[in-house]
């Protein structure tokens, strides 16, 4: 058996028992992120460079080029943390619509 409620009848008159109350959230920030962002030119340009780097050590490597290949890792080792803090900097004011 169900449970009933009580409703005064100058409330169910004027239909005001119908009346939900809506509960609002106070949210203080959000962003929107999708995946198809990624997608950006700026991204795959980037991603792409990375690639090509890889792509050249690699061969280097087989040919037996080791004096460009030293060099070639002393640049690695210094572009790639700075062009990933780069990225994250780039996704982070694509996210939030702010330039930094």
């Amino acid at each position: 058996m169900a449970k009933g409620h009580t409703i005064k009848f100058s409330d169910f008159m004027d239909g005001s028992y119908k009346e939900k109350k809506v509960r609002t959230s106070n949210k203080l920030y959000s962003f929107h992120f999708s995946p198809f962002m990624l997608i950006d030119p700026t991204i795959c340009v980037i991603g792409g460079a990375f690639i090509g780097l890889v792509i050249l050590e690699k061969q280097l490597e087989k040919r037996g080029h080791y004096g460009v290949l030293e060099h070639l890792e002393l640049f690695i080792n210094i572009a790639i943390p700075t062009v990933a803090m780069g990225v994250i900097m780039y996704l982070l004011s694509q996210v939030s619509g702010v330039f930094l």
